[in-house]
């Protein structure tokens, strides 16, 4: 979402509205989000966290914790479901989850407290960093561009497939995060516009009432 960043100078609004299309377009990446995790354990925190900070242009400040809800909810929900609907969680993902309870527990408070008293393009920052750093440390232990006998992943058959289906996802998810930032822009120049027509409007109003009562 770098290709989507925003300067010191950058419009932002603090609160988004959970009717109208607004509400429409963000349950709809929290559905899609949803498919993400489902299959890659991930998806719906992006989605959401893209959508309020792009889209809708809400602070990175409120959008963060509000991803990280989302994401816990959707996390425990998948989990029970799994777990009491589906025959049970396999034993090594209590051992995941185990590991992940004392981390998720005093981290993301702890964050979200810390991250309170950063400006938004500070806390943008951290986020850019540390995305960065998954990009890269995922490539190291991947490998995308190495056959399975020359040190790639087991079942990496033909690493030319797997280069190539891997930059485009990630050309595309540039350019997708592009537009979502562009559509973003407009949407709050129209909502910017129409404040400003009622303010004059409310403004000639008050000018009239004030001329007649004077009269």
């Amino acid at each position: 979402m770098c290709c989507g960043g925003r300067g010191w100078a950058a419009r932002t609004c603090s609160t988004c509205s959970g009717s109208g299309p607004a509400g429409r377009t963000f349950r709809g990446f929290g559905f899609m989000g949803g498919i993400f995790s489902a299959m890659a354990g991930s998806g719906i925190d992006i989605c959401s966290f893209s959508a309020l900070t792009l889209l809708f242009r809400v602070s990175e400040k409120i959008a963060t914790p509000t991803s990280v809800i989302l994401m816990a909810i959707n996390t425990c929900v998948g989990f029970a479901y799994r777990e009491f609907a589906m025959g049970g969680v396999q034993e090594d993902a209590w051992g995941f989850f185990a590991v992940c309870v004392p981390i998720v527990v005093i981290g993301a408070p702890l964050g979200s407290l810390v991250g309170s008293h950063f400006h938004r393009l500070v806390l943008a920052g951290f986020v850019y960093v540390t995305d960065t750093a998954q990009l890269v440390l995922a490539l190291i232990v991947v490998k995308p561009w190495l056959h399975a006998d020359d040190g790639g992943k087991k079942d990496n058959d033909d690493p030319a497939h797997l280069t190539l289906t891997s930059g485009a996802i990630l050309l595309a998810g540039a350019i997708f995060f592009k537009m979502m930032e562009m559509a973003g822009r407009k949407l709050l120049d129209i909502q910017e516009q129409r404040m400003a027509e009622r303010e004059i409007e409310l403004g000639g109003k008050a000018g009239s009432l004030y001329v007649g009562a004077s009269g």
